[in-house]
């Protein structure tokens, strides 16, 4: 791909030729950029191209904001070979390269050879006042064109102004007013074309241009580091240390925080970052990114800085001791002071009522939360591959299982039982059933009973060793899903990975907390581990295995079987037997053909029998909703306004017939999920097309 096609990748320097160099870079020195168009561009082409002006980049995690690797600060590059090693990874199997999908990180302070570069944030999310600030600035300092620079809009609405320097800048918050923010050294900010939440950071073009002597004057130098960042024994920055302190913030550490005692929370709260392996600058970054902001007012930059630094200063617990990548000693200093310690912090209820609960995420909507492990039980030979083999290529092609909404991503699976031969054929089934090929699953990554001839066992149980002995195809499983970062991760099956006794409790116990539960905490992904029911599951409908520890351990179990007193082959029933975030007992009933299943009801009845009228009736009604300000959800959980419950109340369709029709309809572009209430972020559903 040529970099210089302006038309491709949004504008180019306009002399690409020459180094851009930071040395004496003011008014007088100026890069050139068109607007860009993000369409069609890979990420790789992005950073390439980044490079290409100047800019040291590194990749982050896609769709996020967070580092993909450890010593972003050190390592960010302008070299295309170490760019394409991160963006590009070569498939063994098919013989071809494949690009990563990771956003691109624009390390700010450094620029060209010599040179270096800030970025002014004006943030706009959460109510926060850049817009007014940047008036204001503007207003009393600014100059005619001072703002005529490269500029980018980010997906949270703010903007990114792009200035360079002939010396490092600070990085603050709200230093030049609330919600004005400042990248230089030591942060980072997304390059355009990099995506969180499905929205893309656009350039809107411009000059970049020298930041004026007042702007460098009130933004300031970095602080001078005066002590090691780091205990010299602990490796920092990994990224599952990383993914554990982002979750952390947004999961455990205290929101809401008051004026008087923010200073003090923010200590405790880096003082645990630091536990998991996290170095002070990352500490900084993360805890600014994620957390400052929920405070009550907003945490200034500054003061969250000192804070930070205070925790990895005089803390007593060096820095890694609760990473399991790092294996020390703690060590003892009786010259290090502690702080006067501090009230254990509480959540307040009360202060929780300011803001909305983070939505519950699935991986399939109602049947399999995501993050969490879910069991799958079934006899053998009842189709429990099969049906994993058909979730994998929902979610690797972001397609509906069973008529329900399925994330998309990478998927590893562990197929212990089953050949590749055998896994072919039946995927080629599945593939004709979604309407896809094998081509198009660029993101799925098996192990299968060919690669497995040594065997399956992840975790050994022994009497030397009674909570279970790791085995080495477990580690080599853990760093698969460290490179691969898979949202799905599928074990097939527990009795050939599972080196203990099923009926144990305290076994059972171990296990599913130290590998299957283990990688949803460590890597977010979500794990369906397939289990045979014991005889006694069987025969009284539980589905249960013989020990009651393996259905306690899960968040999540399902049973696939077939229906009672019936002679078909063909017919299957699966059941919801744990639900710790929705309703028990809730029945799919499926129906095998062509080498596939397919939503069916009691009776026989599926999607294809709903008659052309009725749906006309049906899609009428949606829009008729819509139009009245009521819309009707995608949502199961939305109650009355589900749109399943309604087609079942209105024109008597089945609930699952009912759910399949509509995620039919939302993947053939019939009707779309959009946002109707902004300030609830209330969604329903539209209809888009012509209505017969």
């Amino acid at each position: 791909m040529d970099l210089n096609e302006e038309s491709r990748l949004g504008g180019h320097p306009e002399r690409l030729s020459d180094t851009p160099s930071g040395e004496g870079m003011s008014d007088d020195t100026m890069l050139r950029f068109s607007k860009q168009e993000e369409s069609g561009t890979s990420m790789l082409a992005l950073a390439l191209h980044n490079a290409a002006q100047g800019f040291y980049v590194f990749p982050c995690v896609p769709e996020g904001k967070l580092p993909a690797i450890k010593a972003w600060q050190e390592r960010a590059t302008r070299d295309p070979a170490r760019i394409r090693a991160w963006w590009t990874e070569r498939d063994p199997v098919l013989q071809v390269t494949r690009e990563h999908a990771y956003n691109v990180g624009i390390r700010m302070g450094r620029f060209g050879d010599d040179g270096w570069c800030v970025a002014l944030d004006v943030d706009i999310k959460a109510g926060a006042k850049g817009r007014e600030s940047l008036e204001a600035l503007d207003m009393n300092h600014g100059e005619p064109g001072w703002l005529d620079t490269f500029t980018v809009d980010t997906p949270s609405g703010g903007v990114h102004y792009y200035f360079t320097t002939a010396e490092p800048m600070a990085t603050s918050a709200s230093k030049l007013g609330p919600g004005l923010d400042t990248r230089g050294e030591g942060g980072y900010v997304l390059a355009p074309g990099s995506v969180v939440q499905s929205r893309p950071y656009v350039a809107r073009g411009g000059t970049l241009r020298g930041a004026p002597p007042w702007l460098r004057d009130m933004i300031g130098t970095p602080a001078p580091r005066t002590r090691p960042e780091a205990n010299g024994d602990a490796v920092l920055d990994l990224q599952p240390a990383l993914d554990r302190a982002a979750r952390f913030l947004s999961q455990e550490a205290p929101k809401g925080v008051p004026e008087g005692q923010r200073g003090s929370t923010a200590y405790r709260v880096a003082a645990r970052i630091k536990d998991f392996g996290v170095s002070e600058l990352a500490c900084v970054e993360l805890m600014a990114e994620e957390w400052a902001d929920t405070c009550e007012p907003p945490m200034p930059f500054e003061d969250l800085a000192e804070s930070v630094a205070h925790a990895y200063e005089y803390g007593q617990r060096p820095i890694g001791v609760d990473d399991p990548a790092n294996d020390f000693d703690p060590v003892e200093d009786e010259d290090l002071v502690a702080p006067k310690p501090k009230p254990l912090p509480f959540t307040r209820p009360a202060l929780l009522a300011y803001r909305n609960p983070p939505p519950r995420e699935w991986l399939v909507e109602g049947l399999i939360p995501r993050k969490k492990t879910t069991l799958l039980m079934g006899d053998g030979g009842v189709g429990k591959s099969l049906l994993a083999l058909q979730l994998a290529t929902a979610v690797d092609l972001g397609k509906t299982f069973l008529g329900r909404p399925a994330r998309r991503g990478k998927v590893l699976a562990l197929f212990s039982e089953d050949d590749t031969d055998e896994l072919h054929r039946r995927q080629q089934d599945v593939c004709a059933a979604a309407g896809a090929g094998l081509d198009d699953l660029a993101g799925s990554y098996w192990w299968t009973a060919d690669d497995l001839k040594d065997g399956a066992h992840l975790m050994v149980m022994t009497a030397s060793h009674p909570g279970g002995q790791p085995t080495a195809l477990l580690a080599k499983l853990l760093r698969a899903i460290d490179q691969i970062r898979p949202e799905l991760v599928i074990l097939d099956h527990a009795a050939n990975i599972f080196a203990g006794q099923p009926n144990s409790g305290p076994e059972v116990t171990s296990f599913v907390n130290r590998v299957p539960n283990r990688i949803c905490v460590e890597f977010g992904a979500t794990v369906v581990m397939l289990a045979h029911p014991s005889l006694r599951g069987i025969t009284d409908g539980s589905g249960e295995a013989g020990s009651r520890a393996w259905n306690n351990a899960v968040r999540s179990r399902l049973y696939l079987t077939r229906p009672p007193n019936e002679r078909s082959t063909s017919r299957r029933i699966l059941q919801v037997k744990k639900a710790n975030y929705g309703p028990l007992g809730e029945e799919v009933h499926l129906e095998w053909r062509r080498g596939a299943f397919h939503v069916s009801t009691p009776d026989g009845y599926e999607g294809e029998d709903v008659p052309e009228e009725l749906r006309g009736q049906i899609l009428n009604a949606i829009q008729a909703a819509w139009d009245a300000g009521d819309p009707w959800s995608r949502a199961a959980q939305a109650g009355k306004r589900a749109a399943p419950s309604r087609i079942h109340s209105q024109f008597g369709v089945p609930l699952t017939i009912a759910r399949s029709l509509i995620e039919s309809w939302i993947e053939a572009g019939t009707v779309v999920s959009e946002v109707f209430d902004k300030r609830n972020e209330r969604t329903g559903l539209r209809v888009v097309s012509a209505v017969a």
